[in-house]
């Protein structure tokens, strides 16, 4: 049974109201924790994506309301690792400004929406414009301890980790029992590409595909056709006994189902996971990896025959680790020869880059395969106290990525305050379009105002512009760059684009339909 709102302004706004105020009294440094029950288990967290993951409304519509917001927090932290908070304190302020409006209902609210729009991408330009690289081990530490709730064991861990695999190597995170967090540096190697479809998870809390001594069969070919295509080296590694990785090209249809119903029923341990990049840039990839796990790339642009494999062509790897977006490879298995031409071939490689547009992608491939990768060993004297540390080492691994990528921005919330206060001129004459764009300008203050009243503060406003803001730790007002206060770029326009995203479709919308009796 289905049930239909009709009068959705009311749920919106409460829904929105109630969400970002317990998502929102987390933000900055002087942020508040919540305590949230999970199961039987209570924790207390200051992570703002952690806290609205918990968070359900007993109206369906309010419910349905929050998942939606929720949804551009999701993306944030999809995208840039951090910005959670900030991207539904945002999306929140734009939906108040427009629908609590007196004259709301004779808005013309598709000029509304495009005023929203064409503001969000003027503010990431602005922002962009301020943006910096990231040239020192200082700034890395700055900015995890700012994406890790101002915590500066976890700004220490993260210089300690790129420290030992350079600032291009990769870092994973693993759950342990142990009562400390620790870190090691494993040989392997890492893409940026994870599990084709989430059925090949071995653990579904944990969202990952984990195999230990699996063997590897590598392709650039796309499986769309019959499963006989794919029959030959799964047979080969049916009779070693082994886990299967395959990396391909891609899968879907027959091959993908029978795969994954296979897997299901625990008959062929496997997991698929789509090469990265496109062209000669896969291939490089794809040889990089094969060189690692002593495995041929069966490429039929090089005259292989899937029909016609070897176990000689297949590799294999001490352990393998996926979840949605990575793959990571432990131990080398190849011939120290063919990793030693790899690393030649990659060295011409970033010769031969004179623009430097590959430079970094150049030297995480370089990382990969001399460096190894640095895991993160994530204790603590409680289950509850794990997960904390765990949640936040991700925010932050994932925001000085992100900074190392994109480059960074002042923090505090003056990147957005900035932002706001810019002199832009409206594209656009019509009333109801400088109505969303006014919005956005407004609730791009609301970070800033929000990090300054989490912590104490008041009446500094006025007082800062630029790089000179508030620092909530010392509650001063100081210039942030130098005192280490910064933000990866790419979190900031993640937070807006996302938030601009969610706030118009939700003055865009009437009608909220929903199960009358949700199941629990």
């Amino acid at each position: 049974m289905k049930k239909i709102d009709f009068k959705t302004k009311e749920k919106i706004l409460n829904s929105v109201e109630k969400l970002v105020s317990a998502v929102g009294s987390t933000l900055g440094a002087g942020g508040r924790n919540v305590m949230i029950q999970v199961g039987g288990e209570y924790a207390i967290t200051k992570d703002g994506v952690t806290v609205a993951k918990q968070i359900e409304f007993e109206d369906e519509a309010e419910n349905a309301v929050a998942q939606i917001v929720k949804d551009a927090a999701a993306r944030t932290a999809r995208d840039a690792g951090d910005g959670t908070t900030t991207a539904t304190v945002i999306a929140g302020q734009i939906v108040n400004e427009i629908m609590k409006r007196d004259d709301f209902e004779s808005l013309n609210v598709t000029m509304v929406r495009r005023g929203i729009e064409e503001a969000a991408r003027a503010m990431v330009a602005s922002v962009e414009k301020t943006k910096m690289d990231v040239k020192t081990d200082e700034e890395i530490k700055n900015i995890a301890t700012i994406s890790g709730n101002n915590d500066e064991v976890i700004g220490q861990m993260m210089f300690d980790v790129f420290a030992k695999v350079g600032k291009e190597g990769a870092v994973r995170l693993e759950e342990t029992t142990m009562n400390k967090t620790i870190i090691e540096v494993a040989d392997g190697c890492h893409i940026e590409s994870g599990f084709i479809n989430p059925n090949f998870m071995t653990s579904t809390t944990k969202r990952v595909a984990d195999y230990k001594e699996p063997m590897v069969f590598i392709t650039d070919k796309k499986f769309e056709n019959g499963f006989d295509e794919i029959v030959k080296p799964l047979e080969l590694i049916l009779k070693a006994n082994k886990p299967a990785l395959v990396i391909c090209g891609g899968m879907e249809g027959e091959v993908l189902g029978t795969l994954i119903n296979n897997k299901m029923q625990n008959r062929i341990p496997v997991v698929a996971v789509q090469a990265p990049y496109f062209g000669d840039e896969r291939m490089d990839v794809l040889d990089d990896i094969a060189a690692a796990t002593g495995a041929t790339v069966m490429s039929e642009a090089r005259g292989f025959n899937l029909n016609d494999i070897t176990e000689e062509q297949l590799g294999s790897a001490d352990r393998v680790v996926i979840d949605a977006f990575s793959t990571t490879i432990f131990g080398r298995h190849g011939e120290e020869k063919n990793i030693q031409d790899r690393v030649e071939y990659i060295k011409n490689q970033q010769e031969e880059d004179r623009d430097g547009s590959m430079a970094f992608r150049l030297k995480q491939r370089m990382a990969s395969l001399t460096s190894g990768f640095g895991v993160i060993y994530v204790g603590g004297n409680s289950e509850s106290e794990m997960k904390d540390m765990y949640y936040r080492l991700e925010d932050a691994l994932s925001a000085t990525k992100a900074a190392m990528t994109s480059g960074y921005v002042v923090g505090g919330g003056m990147a957005y305050l900035n932002a706001a206060q810019d002199d832009h001129e409206y594209p656009s004459k019509n009333k109801d379009f400088r109505i969303g764009w006014d919005a956005v300008e407004v609730a791009l203050e609301e970070p800033f105002k929000k990090i300054v009243s989490n912590s104490g503060g008041s009446g500094v406003s006025k007082k800062v512009s630029g790089n000179v803001g508030y620092n909530a730790v010392t509650c001063e007002v100081v210039d942030l760059i130098e005192d280490g206060i910064i933000d990866p770029f790419k979190v900031v326009e993640s937070a807006i684009t996302n938030a601009a995203s969610v706030a118009s479709m939700l003055i865009t919308t009437d009608v909220i339909i929903t199960d009358e009796r949700r199941k629990k």
